[in-house]
């Protein structure tokens, strides 16, 4: 091995070429990222195992049911998308928000195949919308109240996009979630996966059925003590389901903002505050070879 060709100087060798691939991907203009996007996806997972963050962690698919996966598109009715009257439907319901039209109609013409690029492209209308709140005021309850109204504004965008998109025949109409949960496997896996490289900010799930669906197999997983340890903000209860702390701590903050009584709560916040906290460490720790635990499911 050459002197430059040490563990440590690749890393940070492979680091440095993807924030320069995301940054062209984000000087492009929004039609054209989600190809981009869709590239450096296959690029990533074709390399995977030369990742020391990513290398054990599964390629998981996209969802069967979400706007932007390719795995929900009707292939008889895509060539709707480029009709005038889905077009105008659709620059109609985001007229109002941050959110391009161009980039959305990208993304269902083209269609996530991976969970980490749906999520990627979920996240990206989230922090769009997330702009427009206060989700760092000094207080808790101004916290808590601002993370309601984008929640909820974020689940009529979504659902109205969803909607319009299945009455136009581009997508299929959503099957029942939970039971397409149930036949594929653990959630808590795809949640895991979904938040590894999230911040602590970014949606925990991709739909109200998905939080539920979530929630009880974690209460399934879980003794009557570990949930009540889980309520009270400590993520160690979840040592079973995820190896990795980082892990642990996602999906701890994931389960109490499953339940509108847990989110919000001081115990939620505490958790927000050393998710934040371990998330910087680990940014400074980013060129290391501390490998990603696996989440058991």
């Amino acid at each position: 091995m050459a002197p430059d060709d040490t563990p440590d100087t690749l890393t940070r060798q492979f680091h440095a070429s993807l924030d320069s691939a995301r940054a062209r991907i984000a000087a492009a203009a929004p039609a054209a990222r989600p190809a981009l996007e869709q590239r450096l996806d296959e690029v990533l997972t074709s390399i995977r195992h030369l990742d020391p963050e990513r290398r054990d962690a599964a390629r998981l698919p996209a969802s069967s049911f979400g706007v932007y996966s390719q795995h929900a598109r009707d292939p008889a009715g895509l060539a709707r998308l480029d009709g005038p009257e889905v077009r105008t439907a659709v620059e109609a319901l985001l007229r109002d928000t941050p959110i391009s039209a161009d980039e959305v109609m990208a993304r269902v013409r083209i269609g996530a195949a991976s969970a980490d690029l749906e999520a990627t492209w979920t996240r990206k209308d989230w922090e769009a919308l997330a702009r427009a709140y206060d989700l760092d005021a000094p207080d808790e309850r101004s916290r808590a109240s601002a993370r309601a109204a984008l929640e909820d504004r974020f689940a009529r965008v979504s659902g109205d996009l969803r909607h319009l998109l299945a009455d136009a025949g581009v997508v299929q109409r959503a099957v029942n979630e939970e039971e397409a949960f149930a036949q594929g496997g653990s959630v808590a896996r795809v949640v895991a996966e979904r938040l590894r490289d999230a911040s602590a900010r970014a949606p925990a799930f991709a739909s109200r059925e998905e939080a539920r669906a979530f929630q009880e197999e974690i209460e399934r997983r879980l003794t009557p003590d570990q949930i009540d340890r889980l309520l009270q903000g400590d993520d160690g209860a979840l040592a079973e389901v995820a190896s990795e702390p980082l892990d642990r701590l996602q999906l701890a903050r994931a389960y109490l903002e499953a339940d509108r009584a847990t989110e919000g709560s001081a115990a939620h916040a505490r958790l927000l505050d050393r998710l934040v906290d371990a998330q910087i460490d680990a940014q400074r720790l980013r060129h290391g070879h501390a490998l990603r635990g696996a989440v058991h499911g």
